[in-house]
């Protein structure tokens, strides 16, 4: 992922977040930045493992019936 500069209008410098020759974000540096660095965390983010209950989990429940006599 890199950053490039774009355009420069009425004095006030626009860049872009490039990955793999794909513009995903457009803004001053900072933002562009704070794009990536938002990125890349959520990238990681979703490569983790689930949390526990977000995996179904198999449970085994016994029922015990009552006698019909009462």
């Amino acid at each position: 992922m890199e950053t490039r500069l774009v355009a420069i209008i009425k004095g006030r410098r626009f860049y872009e977040v490039v990955k793999e020759s794909r513009s995903l974000f457009t803004g001053s540096l900072d933002e562009c930045q704070r794009f990536a660095r938002l990125h890349v965390e959520k990238e990681l983010k979703a490569r983790r493992n689930r949390r526990r209950r977000d995996k179904p989990v198999v449970r085994m429940y016994r029922a015990w019936a009552r006698t019909a006599a009462v």
